[in-house]
């Protein structure tokens, strides 16, 4: 079967994901994409898959979403494919152009959508900003709400998603769930070599425990609770590190949030290359992600593949998917500082408990890579396309 993607970034994960569903025995895969870079680092195109960059028109403003990508749009308008799916960037002018189009010509289409911002998420923003943001929420939700009325295939980035979608209308029996995946293979094969000690030694811990968090230096994400848990947490015990890999604005307040030996067992290890990001897993003991808010939350997928313990915010989509209570980690509330560190210190404390988790957590990793999502999609896709022939979608 044909099938044909439009999405915004070509991220790394979603390379990989491209890649091995392009080696699927039953799939002629086609994929553009809106935009060549991602989080502003241009990224190489897989060989032996049907992906490009898109030409677009237009301000180059809100991720892009007011360009507008006229041959792409002439692309699907020939209509030579079997399945095309839409994700990324819903509210785009091309992903909107495109959604009509399939709607009224009755083609096979899909959606691929992770959770979007809840409802009640309130952005550390000045009022005014807010009221805009709340603003925008609303026109987005309407947006949706029409989208996912309309779809056949309304392809869920996780639990959290479907459950989302379904509250808000869509029928239970046009939603499957399709998780992000990430190339299992590097992360649980990684070794960390002198990158352990090295950072441990940074830390001041020597053989201690060192977590890890990445992602982006952002409010969102929640690392300033990450902060005020260690703070407990460096009273308290004094084998225990943090690195943070990830850049962003908030970068300089939270290094100012720092005091004494705080400040001397919390590494700013900045950007990391995807290439050497696996290795940092491999060195931790213990995978730490407070978001606010995460449509999914990829770095749960690397950390599992890795065979770290998580402990992880119900902010994240893939909590619910990924994190098994008690079993590979501990869910906990966005900004809970009490919660947070009384969990970090449970795993800090009992290395067996943390080499149990991890089993668990790489099992998991393997069950959510790139080989077994790629097989997923292509059991909805066969399955659908056959009932799309019959009449029966």
């Amino acid at each position: 079967m044909k099938v044909w993607i439009w999405s915004n970034t070509p991220s790394p994960y979603q390379l990989d994901f491209f890649r091995k569903t392009a080696q699927r025995p039953g799939i002629e895969l086609s994929v553009r994409f809106m935009r060549g870079e991602h989080r502003g680092e241009a990224m190489r195109l897989p060989a032996g898959c049907d992906c490009s960059i898109a030409a677009g028109v237009g301000p180059a403003i809100w991720a892009d979403a007011f360009r507008y990508h006229p041959a792409v749009v002439r692309e699907v308008e020939k209509g030579d494919q079997d399945a095309y799916i839409l994700s990324g960037q819903y509210t785009s002018l091309t992903f909107m152009r495109l959604a009509g189009r399939l709607h009224a010509r009755g083609s096979y289409w899909a959606v691929w959508l992770e959770r979007p911002w809840p409802e009640d998420y309130r952005p550390h923003w000045t009022r005014s900003i807010a009221v805009r943001f709340r603003t925008l929420l609303t026109v987005r939700r309407w947006i949706l709400r029409r989208l996912v009325g309309r779809v056949p295939r309304l392809l869920a980035i996780g639990s959290a998603a479907a459950d989302y979608y379904s509250r808000m209308g869509c029928a239970r029996e046009r939603i499957a769930v399709l998780p992000y995946s990430c190339d299992a293979a590097r992360f649980a094969g990684a070794t960390a070599g002198a990158l352990g000690e090295r950072l441990r030694r940074r830390c001041g811990i020597g053989r201690g425990v060192l977590c890890l968090y990445v992602g982006q230096l952002v409010k969102r994400k929640g690392v300033d609770t990450l902060l005020q848990a260690f703070r407990k947490i460096v009273r308290r015990r004094s084998d225990a590190g943090l690195v943070l890999v990830g850049e962003g604005p908030e970068r300089r307040a939270l290094e100012g949030r720092l005091r004494g030996e705080e400040r001397a067992r919390v590494y700013f290890a900045g950007s990391v290359s995807n290439r050497d990001l696996p290795a940092y897993y491999a060195a931790a003991d213990i995978f730490v992600f407070p978001t606010r808010y995460d449509g999914w939350g990829v770095v749960l997928n690397e950390a599992c593949a890795a065979g770290l313990p998580l402990i992880a915010s119900t902010g994240a989509g893939a909590t619910q998917d990924l994190l098994q209570e008690g079993e590979n980690g501990f869910a906990v509330l966005p900004d809970d500082v009490e919660m947070l560190a009384e969990k970090m210190e449970t795993l800090i404390a009992d290395a067996g408990l943390r080499e149990r988790m991890g089993a668990v957590s790489r099992r998991l990793g393997e069950e959510y890579s790139g080989v077994h999502m790629a097989e997923r999609l292509e059991n909805i896709l066969s399955d659908d396309l056959a009932r799309w022939r019959r009449k029966e979608i």
